[in-house]
């Protein structure tokens, strides 16, 4: 590709009397244009094969301002060319998008053209995590734009320290959300490597940046504790009576997620039992309805359900507001999670009825099927398939974390 830069003065003058300058890029004989805030009265005081800041002649009023303008550009486009050069994204168009402001060297628009990337493969999740890393990093650069040259050890660093900074609340961020965004940003960093837009080197500053993963402890309820959440008696119809109906649903079918259970719908029942692809590994799965189930899912049949109803109303609101709107596909993501919070409140107020001494959420349905299964089957790789994780290693640390049993017998049979 053969790309050439020359300045060009307008052939007719505005009603100033002013004739415009403008770079011309060529790309392969066709001509690409950016004007220029640069000008002069009189054609014949402008050469453009002079030699380089002597373009406008000295007769011209501005002529060491306009001639100072023109070498800039000229630099910056030439500059342009070997950066684009180096990604492998080198055209006229670029070059001029570069000149217009377009900072090919802004990380912030790095991450821009990421998290629209993952919205247009329907990756949601991960574009929601790449927009919270730049919320984050406009936050602690006071809302300036980021290059790929400030991305070094001491930046990584004084970031993950304004992370751990109370926030104007007065709250702080979890390590788990700390770690989070570190790791969003060390992803984005690599990719900003695999695509040329920085030069790959030896001392890559994440090298250096710890990121600890804090050990959580994660438990379920007791079979018990599932047992008092069902005999509690609570209004029907009520906003708990439902929260309890979609938590208890969640332990008996295996730990569904609440994303797959707000997303569950009527044509999903095959032959008595439960065929859906799961949102988050999008794995197909079939669970069996025995008679728990089954008593849940009769509160909520009509007489007729379509196929295409959901089975339990915890997205019916939005499900009207979207066929009123235009709801982009991002926003019908960030729908169940709005409700999930409603859901986690109302949990909170179920455990305190029950007596559970424990702060609960959705998630902890899955946990407590986990623990449950694993007292009652001990089968790993049974489990595993249930819970639909990818790998029997996710399902061993996920056990690990709730199962303190042999621990517990091994103290017991040492001191007692």
């Amino acid at each position: 590709m053969r790309i050439t830069l020359n300045f060009e003065i307008a052939s007719r003058p505005k009603k100033n009397g002013a004739h415009q300058i403008y770079l011309r890029v060529t790309e392969n004989s066709l001509h690409f244009k950016q004007i220029l805030d640069v000008y002069v009265f009189d054609r014949r005081n402008f050469n453009a094969q002079a030699k380089n800041g002597n373009w406008i002649n000295t007769k011209e009023p501005l002529a060491k301002l306009f001639n100072s303008k023109l070498s800039t550009t000229l630099l910056s486009a030439q500059k342009a060319i070997m950066e684009l050069e180096r990604r492998e994204e080198l055209s006229a168009k670029n070059i001029i998008k570069s000149l217009k402001g377009d900072n090919i060297e802004s990380f912030i628009m790095f991450i821009d053209k990421r998290c629209q990337a993952c919205i247009d493969n329907r990756q949601y999740g991960t574009s929601l995590q790449i927009s919270n890393l730049k919320k984050k990093l406009l936050e602690y650069n006071i809302s300036n734009d980021v290059s790929f040259r400030d991305l070094t050890f001491s930046f990584i660093a004084d970031f993950k320290n304004h992370l751990s900074r109370p926030k104007k609340n007065g709250r702080y961020y979890c390590q788990t959300s700390i770690n989070s965004i570190l790791s969003t940003f060390r992803t984005l960093y690599n990719q900003a490597v695999i695509e040329n837009y920085i030069i790959a080197t030896h001392s890559n500053p994440f090298n250096k940046v710890k990121i600890k993963k804090e050990q959580s402890y994660k438990t379920g309820l007791t079979k018990e504790e599932v047992e008092k959440i069902e005999q509690l008696n609570i209004e029907k119809g009520s906003y708990l009576w439902h929260t309890r109906n979609y938590f208890l649903f969640s332990i008996y079918t295996a730990g569904m997620r609440a994303r797959d259970v707000m997303n569950l719908r009527w044509g999903n029942i095959v032959e008595n039992r439960i065929v859906y692809i799961m949102c988050k590994t999008q794995f197909s799965t079939s669970i069996p309805i025995y008679p728990r189930t089954q008593h849940i899912l009769n509160q909520y049949k009509t007489y007729m359900p379509k196929s295409s109803d959901h089975i339990f109303p915890i997205l019916t609101r939005y499900e009207r507001m979207n066929r009123k709107c235009k709801t982009t596909e991002l926003q019908k993501y960030n729908q169940p999670k709005s409700r999930l919070v409603c859901i986690n409140s109302q949990l909170k107020e179920i455990a305190r009825l029950a007596n559970i001494k424990r702060n609960i959420s959705f998630h902890t349905a899955r946990h407590t099927f986990a623990c449950i299964a694993l007292q009652s089957e001990g089968n790993v790789y049974h489990i595993s398939k249930l819970l639909g994780h990818s790998n029997i290693a996710i399902t061993q640390t996920y056990l690990n974390s709730i199962n303190s049993k042999p621990q517990d017998d091994l103290l017991k049979n040492i001191f007692y």
